[in-house]
């Protein structure tokens, strides 16, 4: 699921840049925590593809009291030829036991597109449906599946997943 070319992947997130085309996979990246107290851990990580001269930093925020994960991306050209990046992100939920049936997936947009489920109980694979749909809500997500929107089709930069039950 490789859009035109990169893919960069810390635990259940993916950014598009830098991806190791001949691989099939991310290059490696470095890290370094650069805040940790018992409140708060910011990790910074950072990764040049050697053939485009792109430098992908990010910094990613936890704490201790929220089940936010904060992610920035900065992406700097270190060369002198300009590029045209078709830039993707893509996150991974696998929730554990903290989600309740009535959970949802909080993304803000008007639509989304189809990937792959099974049997295609989520809709047809391509096709643009409204969201939210009635699978947003955790309890009627039946078994594995995927969508996507485009970043240009939200109204806020971020996607979510709220537990009324617990009230995080």
């Amino acid at each position: 699921m490789t859009p035109a070319g990169y893919i960069v992947e810390f635990g259940g997130y993916y950014l598009s840049i830098p991806w190791n085309p001949r691989a099939r996979q991310p290059y490696d990246l470095e890290y370094k925590i650069v805040e940790q107290t018992p409140a708060k851990t910011k990790v910074y990580l950072w990764g040049k593809d050697p053939l485009k001269h792109i430098l992908m930093e990010g910094w990613l925020t936890v704490r201790q009291l929220s089940s936010l994960v904060e992610i920035k991306v900065k992406l700097t050209n270190k060369g002198k030829r300009k590029w045209n990046i078709k830039l993707s992100d893509y996150v991974i939920i696998a929730p554990g036991g903290g989600l309740t049936p009535d959970s949802i997936f909080v993304i803000p947009t008007s639509k989304v597109k189809i990937g792959k489920s099974e049997n295609e109980w989520m809709g047809k694979e391509g096709s643009v449906v409204n969201w939210p749909q009635s699978w947003s809500n955790w309890g009627k997500f039946k078994q594995p599946g995927s969508f996507s929107t485009e970043i240009k089709e939200m109204s806020a930069p971020f996607i979510g997943m709220i537990n009324y039950s617990s009230k995080d």
